[in-house]
């Protein structure tokens, strides 16, 4: 893993965020999401089909709202447990 930022976090204390790891050429690194939550449990969140996959924001009911990029467009996503 090259970097890790944290993007949100809730009033439970679960945290979502990115981490950059290398990728395949043409690309230099490919972006996945995490989520940590009030039990320190690490759970990755990458979009299905997606090459790169942002979390940005959780709420109190754990929804969590970011963007991803598939194709050769930027899309949005919630992902909810």
């Amino acid at each position: 893993m090259l970097s890790n930022r944290a993007q949100g976090i809730n009033a439970r204390g679960a945290i979502v965020g990115v981490y950059d790891i290398p990728g395949p050429p043409p690309f230099g690194f490919r972006t996945h999401g995490y989520l940590i939550d009030k039990d320190r449990a690490l759970t990755s969140i990458d979009v299905p089909g997606a090459i790169d996959s942002f979390p940005q924001a959780i709420n109190a009911r754990g929804q969590i709202v970011g963007s991803y990029f598939a194709g050769d467009q930027m899309h949005g996503f919630l992902y909810e447990e």
